[in-house]
Parts: C-alpha cells; structure tokens; sequence
C-alpha cells in the first residue's frame, strides 16, 4: 500500500535546519540498490523562486541564502522524533522530540569549574560551578567531502575567521552578542583587541572544543548555543578572499561558497552542479559519516520497521518563479511538493495529500522612519512636493490609521489562503516551555499583552484564541479618527498643503514597497495594499490621497535599501528557532539586527515592570540582554532573569511586555502568521501525518519514498502524464 505524507517546507526548512540532520539509533546508512545491481534513484525535485548566489555561513541573511547549507551542513547536536529506539516517558512515538549527539562524540561536559581555574582571563564568575564552559568532544570520522580530515583545530580556525574583523562577517554577531555570546569575540570581532587567545572558543587537542560563554547555559539554551554552522574549509576559504583598494581604506570580498568549486560539504549531501538564476543539484555525500555510522536510521511507527534515513539519492533545485508554471509541473510529476495559492486553495484544501502546519513566521508590513533620510529624498529635484509626500508616514497617527484598516484574517484569506492573520511579534509555534512543549502564545501574558496593545478587554475571553477571534486588528471607525488626527498633523507640520481648503491633502502620500523581484504574487499584495487604503481612507483628509508604488527589483540589496530608508514599505518576516522566543526578540531590540536601527534605539526606550513586587525600569536592550543571561545594573541593582536564573513566568513576562512596547513603534504592523498549506507528491511520504512542533514532519531524512525515479516516470505515464490530487 502506497502511503503519502507532507514535506515542511518554504521558510520552515530554515528553521529547522537542524531536524535534518537528525540521528537515530540502530543499523543503516545502506545505498538502496535495484535488482540488476544497478543503484536505484530517488530524485527530490524542488523549487525555487529565486535562486541564492552565495551561501557563504559567515555572511547568509536570509532563508534564501542559506538554502543549501541545509544539506550540506551538519550539527554537533540534532533533533530526532521519539521512536521505538528513543522512547521518551509518558509521550506516543513521534508526538515528541529527543536531542542526540550528531558530529560530537557524546552529550557535552560542564568543564565550568575547571576553566575558571585555568582560565581566570575570561571572568567567569568566582562563584560559578556550572553552565558557563563546556567540552564538546568530536567524532574521529569527520571529514570534507573531498576526504580532508575535520578536527577540533578547522573548528578553532573557522571561528576565527569568522571574527575576523577585517572581513566585518555579517553573522559574526550570533556569537559575539545575545545569548550565544562567547566570551572575547565580541572585543576580537569589532577590533578593541587583536589577541585570539582571549576567544572562549578553541581547540583543546584534535579531538576536544571548549566552548565558554559569556552568560549561563543550560538544558535546550545549551544545545542552541553549541552551534557548528561556522564551520569552514580554511584553506580554501582563504583562497577565495580577496582585498579591494578604497578611498576609505581596504574591503574584503570573498567568492567562498559561490558555485560548485568554492564548496565543501560535510553534510548527507554534497552540491553537483549550479547555475546563476537557473538551479542548484544535489548529490548524496558519501564521506559523510553519517552512511556509515550505523546511527541514522528510525522506526516506521505504522508497520514498525526499521528504516534507513535519508533515502533521497538526489536533490534537484530549479528556479520555476510562476505559479501556474509550477502547478502544472507538480501535477505532471515533476515537482514533489505544490503550495497552494490562493487561487488553488479550495479545490485542494481536503485532498488527502494536503497538510497544512505552522510556520514560525509572523509576517509584517515594515514601515520606513529614517527621518533624515526621508527628508533628504523629497529635497531630490526630482521629487515634485506639490503633488506627493513621504514625511506623513514617519506620524503615528498615519501608522495606526493604517494599521486598523487592515482586516487581518481577510487579508490572508485574500492573499496567502491557510495562513492566519497575525497581531503579535510571535506565531502560534513557538514554545516557551522547552519539556512539556506548551506555547508562548498560549499563555495569560501574552494573551493579556495583546488584548492591552488591541484596546481589547481580556477578562471577556478566557483563551488567546478567543481573544485573537475578537482582535481583528480592524477598526474603520478609528482608522478615520486617526487618519483625520495625521491629517491635522502632517499640515501643522507643513508635510502636505490644503491650499483649495477642500478639506483633502493636496499632496500623495507615496510609499515605495520594497521588492527583490517583480512578481505576480508581489503586484497582487501591492494592488491589495493600495485598495485597503482607499476604501479606510474615504471621508478623512488623505481620501485618494495614499498610494503604494513597488520599488524596482532589488535582489538580495531588498534589505539594505530599506534600512537605509530608500524605500518606504516592506513585507518582512522573522524566522526564528520555535524552542526560543526569547532569542528572537533580540532581533527587534538589537541594533546589529534591527532593520530599524537607523532611527530607533532599543538602549534610548525604557519598559518599567513589577517583577516580584519589585519595580525595575530597564531599556528594551538590557531587558533583551537579562532575559537571555546576561548581567544588567540598574540604580546600583544588578539582574540577570536568563534561563534557569529566573522562574518561567518571570521571564514570560518579560518577553510579553517587550512584545507589547515593540509593537506601539509601529514600526512593525503585523498582518499574517505564516500558516502553510502544501500538497505532497503521490511518490513519496512521511512516517507521521501529524504536525509535531519540532519536527514538523521530518525533513527530507525521514522522507519515504513509494516510488524510486524510474517506477515514477512509468507510473506517471500510464496515467496519461496528469496526476490527480
């Protein structure tokens, strides 16, 4: 009997990168092979809308650029379902999680107490015993895909290059602030000192890293923080560095991880082939220690039988950037899995190969408040001030007027079918309790949060559920009130002119809306934008008088030229590890992070909270620092509220009340909770049908196939070359 399943994909393949590397144990790694000898194929065919051209770990941005690092990456520790081989108490098979060594030799030691004694220079407190140094001990068969040996040392060598401050690498901040800082990278990357030995990252011998933080680690925080994606091939690495002459003086450019001679792989898969704006392939790594360790396989829960991982042989990448193009190739079989569009959503939605499930992605139309910037536009001589405007939106009153004209579920409805409309920074996916998996949304605070931030009474709804049915987030009333309130404003200000006194702006209010490529789906969400605030705006001051232009196609600069403040309006997204909301936060409230760090200050707006009958006033930044462990004084007080230092509903707390003051920035106004829903080839399929908020449903190593390539094609062909779903 055939069975079928559904992949997690589009930005949840970023966001559990390490599920795919998941490690069970038992007997596998075996090559599936035909009856004549012959190696069978099975082909995984992807898509993409547009392809990355670097995925370089020290400087990736997006889910986009770090799409292949997720099979060609691996982790020192990685998630797996609870099988029959890893039952955990009190769980059903695959409802849960189990976290396992995968390039470390075992779990990590506490070597806290011993460091600090060796090593008095890193300032481990006097008194710590525990949670601040740790040993990670390393397989003895880790090796690049080209066969060159991998020790603790290509470890030490690849973070200092990433720190390297010469090469200012873009995510040298993930160890250097935060929660996963290591203790001097912060001093050697941003240049206060050139002495690596001040690193709390090296090697102790071949086989051993020590690892020292900067703040204390514990339980799931631990394994979050023992990252490996930094992991580079030094030597070619430094081949592919090179210096450019400026006036201002010398900049570093790399081509590392570029095409398939600039990439090694010490992941299942290793890249064949690429070609710029065309695809990506991918084929099985067979140095990869992983197919021989005897450790990857996992236990079917249907029929109980032991399974190989990763029984994909190939990974075919294409860019297909229509719609229609690739529904018509999923249906000819020649795609393995289909996101349902908006105009494909009902007649798909209960076939029995679609699934939906959450992503961690709460998505928001991002608005521009670089004043200087904004103001130095409208002075361009090409800019006409008679007819159009830019300065009204840098107004609250303008950025909550276009907020409440916004009816959330009817957006997503309208726009991403199987999705949800969004109020808050976090999804319904994250959790907040890393054992029991209760979610962070779910809770009274953060409930209560939004019904405060919403004008919304939270006595009358006893779940967030409830709570969010009734915060629609749409008001047209209080839309005109403030719509009218901007208008009044941005006169006395002398942004627009009412110079006929009919009561309307002479001036349009033009918001530029930031795009990397000019698509079908990004005109419809632009045209949808632009009819939303035509009907909230009738009858106020800005009547026909606000409209959103798309910005030429940016690429990968998207990004940069909206926090640079040249364009106005964007649809952003943060993705962030579900078991974590209070890292994530830090992506608001971190100026190496925020997209709005230009004209807002995380350090300069302060939050006053009651904690234990305490008053305590810290700004947005320290609150982030203290509730990811680190030490912050305020009026000669000192507090950390990191985990395993503060209860959780302290820290819950925390988190909701940071949520809430990011929130009143306007800065960020949420419209969707990323919610997907995805059709799943007939050839292949997965051990469970049922969401598991770590798992999802397995990635592509507990992907099953019923068909191998050549009984697909044949199969595929007998029905007249169209599937039916």
């Amino acid at each position: 009997m055939k069975r079928h399943g559904v992949l997690a994909v589009m930005t949840a393949l970023v966001i559990i990168s390490m599920m795919l590397f998941s490690a069970c144990a038992g007997n596998g790694g075996s090559v599936p092979v035909q009856a004549d000898g012959g190696e069978k194929e099975y082909i995984y065919h992807d898509f993409t809308v547009q392809l990355c051209t670097c995925w370089n770990p020290h400087i990736v941005k997006t889910s986009l650029d770090s799409y292949p690092l997720n099979y060609i990456q691996s982790s020192f520790y990685s998630f797996a379902f609870n099988d029959e081989l890893h039952p955990v108490d009190g769980k059903e098979p695959y409802s849960h999680y189990v976290i396992i060594p995968e390039m470390a030799a075992d779990y990590p030691e506490d070597v806290t107490d011993r460091i600090r004694q060796e090593r008095p220079e890193f300032g481990i407190p006097s008194d710590a015993k525990e949670g601040y140094a740790f040993s990670v001990r390393l397989r003895d068969d880790l090796c690049w895909d080209d066969g060159t040996p991998v020790n603790a040392y290509t470890f030490e060598e690849s973070f200092k290059r990433l720190l390297d401050p010469k090469l200012v690498n873009y995510r040298a901040s993930d160890f250097a602030i935060g929660k996963n800082a290591i203790v001097g990278a912060y001093e050697y990357a941003y240049g206060e000192t050139a002495d690596y030995s001040g690193v709390g990252l090296y090697a102790a011998n071949e086989g051993e890293l020590i690892f020292v933080f900067k703040s204390a680690h514990s339980g799931y925080s631990l394994y979050s923080g023992l990252q490996a994606g930094f992991l580079v091939k030094p030597d070619l690495y430094d081949s592919c560095l090179s210096e450019v002459k400026t006036a201002s003086g010398s900049v570093w450019t790399s081509k590392y991880c570029t095409d398939v001679s600039t990439s090694v792989s010490i992941g299942p898969y290793k890249i064949s082939s690429f070609q710029t704006d065309k695809y990506i392939r991918f084929v099985r790594n067979d140095k990869w220690f992983g197919y021989k360790d005897g450790n990857h396989v996992f236990v079917d829960p249907v029929d109980h039988k032991t399974c190989d991982m990763y029984q994909t042989t190939e990974i075919d990448c294409q860019v297909v950037a229509e719609a229609a193009t690739r529904k018509r190739m999923f249906l000819a079989g020649e795609l393995m899995m289909l996101a349902l569009s908006s105009e494909d959503f009902d007649q798909y939605r209960y076939s029995e190969f679609a699934h939906s499930y959450p992503g961690s992605g709460s998505y928001f139309l991002a608005l521009n408040g670089y004043e200087e910037v904004i103001k130095e536009r409208e002075a361009s001589p090409d800019f006409d001030r008679s007819t159009k405007d830019l300065e009204t939106q840098l107004l609250k009153s303008f950025r909550k007027a276009l907020s409440l004209s916004i009816d959330r579920e009817l957006f997503v409805n309208t726009l991403f079918p199987g999705s949800s409309g969004g109020y808050g920074l976090f999804s319904y996916s994250y959790i907040c309790n890393t054992d029991t998996l209760d979610r962070y949304r779910d809770t009274d605070v953060a409930r209560e949060a939004l019904c405060e931030f919403y004008s919304v009474d939270p006595a009358e709804y006893p779940s967030l559920l409830s709570a969010e049915e009734s915060i629609t987030g749409y008001d047209q009333k209080a839309a005109t009130e403030y719509y009218q309130q901007a208008f009044a404003e941005a006169k006395e200000k002398g942004y627009i002119t009412d110079n006929d006194n009919d009561s309307i702006s002479d001036q349009t209010v033009t918001l530029v809306f930031t795009i990397d490529a000019d698509t079908d789906s990004i005109t419809r969400l632009v045209e949808y934008v632009n009819e939303i605030l035509r009907k909230a705006s009738v009858g106020t001051g800005f009547e026909g008088r606000i409209k959103v232009e798309k910005s030429a196609p940016l690429g990968n600069e998207w990004s940069n030229q909206f926090m640079n403040g040249l364009t106005d309006i964007c649809m952003l997204s943060w993705n962030g590890t579900i078991m974590d909301p209070y890292t994530v936060i830090s992506v608001y409230t971190y100026p190496e992070y925020a997209v709005n760090a230009a004209w807002y200050d995380s350090r300069e707006d302060y939050m006053e909270l009651e904690l234990n009958g305490e008053k305590i006033r810290l700004s947005l930044f320290d609150w982030t620092n203290a509730v990811l462990g680190e030490e912050v004084t305020s009026e000669g007080k000192t507090y950390n509220f990191g985990e395993g230092m503060a209860d959780d509903e302290v820290r819950i707390r925390i988190l909701a009340g940071l949520e809430e003051k990011i929130l009143d920035t306007y800065d960020y106004i949420p419209v969707m909770y990323s919610n997907s829903m995805a059709l799943l080839s007939q050839q292949a399929y997965y051990p469970t049908d049922i969401y598991n908020p770590v798992m999802g449903f397995g990635g592509i190593g507990y992907l099953r196939y019923n068909y191998d390539e050549a009984e697909w094609k044949a199969h595929v062909e007998e029905l007249g070359g169209t599937l039916k779903y």
